[in-house]
């Protein structure tokens, strides 16, 4: 499930997720689902996702301090204006890095269903 479905697919919606805020920017159900996120991270935690379904992939941008993300045991570490992608299949983790919080853009491309 989509994570703007949570969100109650409104642009602006804002989710608490431990130590990561999820506001919902835009989606989009062209082609497959596409979802645009503002994320902010508090330092000192690690904010573990769940594996998405097949053919999931997320995209991330840090827009300010630094961040380790990305699956699980294969994150990158990333400043700001450094972006990565990741398959989301599997379980993945985002963290604010040098004790300071950070902030970046997420997309998550969810493929059509058959």
């Amino acid at each position: 499930m989509p994570l703007s479905r949570l969100l109650a697919e409104h642009p602006g919606a804002r989710r608490l997720a431990g130590p990561i805020t999820v506001r919902l920017l835009e989606t989009t159900d062209d082609h497959g689902t596409v979802e645009v996120y503002a994320l902010a991270l508090v330092p000192g935690a690690v904010h573990v996702s769940p594996g998405h379904g097949p053919g999931v992939v997320e995209h991330l941008l840090v827009t300010r301090g630094a961040v380790r993300a990305g699956r699980s045991g294969h994150e990158a570490e990333l400043g700001t204006g450094e972006a990565t992608r990741w398959p989301a299949d599997g379980e993945h983790t985002y963290a604010a890095l040098a004790g300071e919080p950070a902030a970046a853009v997420l997309v998550i491309r969810t493929p059509p269903t058959p």
